[in-house]
């Protein structure tokens, strides 16, 4: 026996109640999937988020690790301490003498870098006149370079070269991987402006067209910094103009440099008279 089937016709009010039922639950639904989807979202921005904390710290890591300084004198007496003090105070970064057991020496005419800790030898480079390839010493610093060091600073005492200027005269070399050597001059000024223009290359700094500029490409007539460069270097490390002079001044005496002191003492001058008043002005 068949049934018809019952036709409940809704009223108005009924069937307004049942839409309201279906729309509710596809709002719910879709409300779920908006909510996981903002989920996901906060998810990838806090991810996002962590992994760019952690790039900035990185920077600022990079950014206060020290300049690394190694005395690699086979000769002469090299007061390490002062040398130290001219570069924290002309770059305004912390310096660290490293506690690397590495030792220059003469034998069977040929010059080794000797490894204390490791035991290592390195036989250097050298030419027919005993100079010692520069590029030679590099590849030593870049193996024992501690890897919270930025750059890396050799004194030696025995003539460098560069293979790729062989005939020049250099006093000083800056190579890639942050590594530079200086060699000891009995002119203070030469030595003390080279050693603080090599490690500017390590830093990123140029040569300069500018002859009073330390960063000129051969011996500068002055140990100053251009502006340009001044305010490179105020970009590694906030500074101040005026106690930066003072205390260079103060140094530069210590050490012997004379024509630098008068230099200094004018631009101090030019700070503090009232009209140019720069105290207290960072760059």
């Amino acid at each position: 026996m068949k049934h018809k089937k019952k036709h409940i016709k809704l009223k108005p009010k009924k069937q307004s109640q049942f839409l309201n039922r279906k729309m509710i639950k596809k709002i719910e639904n879709y409300d779920e999937q908006i909510k996981e989807n903002c989920e996901l979202k906060l998810n990838m921005i806090s991810k996002n988020n962590q992994e760019i904390t952690q790039l900035k710290n990185q920077m600022k890591k990079s950014e206060l690790e020290p300049i690394g300084l190694i005395n690699l004198s086979l000769e002469k007496s090299i007061n390490i301490l002062r040398i130290k003090s001219w570069i924290e105070i002309y770059l305004g970064l912390e310096v660290k003498i490293l506690n690397i057991q590495l030792a220059l020496y003469y034998e069977n005419n040929d010059f080794y870098i000797i490894d204390i800790d490791k035991n290592e030898n390195y036989k250097l480079k050298k030419d027919n006149k005993d100079i010692i390839n520069v590029f030679s010493i590099f590849e030593v610093m870049r193996q024992v370079k501690p890897k919270n060091i930025s750059s890396l600073i050799a004194i030696v005492d025995q003539d460098i070269y560069d293979p790729f200027q062989p005939e020049a005269n250099i006093v000083g070399r800056a190579g890639n991987k942050k590594v530079c050597v200086v060699q000891v001059q009995t002119e203070v000024d030469v030595f003390y402006s080279t050693i603080v223009h090599e490690l500017l290359h390590t830093l990123g700094f140029g040569h300069c067209n500018y002859q009073d500029c330390l960063m000129y490409a051969n011996i500068s007539t002055s140990m100053q910094l251009c502006q340009k460069h001044l305010k490179q270097l105020s970009h590694l490390k906030k500074i101040e103009e005026l106690k930066r002079y003072k205390e260079l001044l103060e140094i530069s005496r210590t050490i012997g440099l004379n024509k630098e002191c008068k230099i200094l003492e004018k631009l101090i001058e030019n700070f503090e008279t009232p009209t140019k008043s720069k105290e207290n002005v960072l760059l």
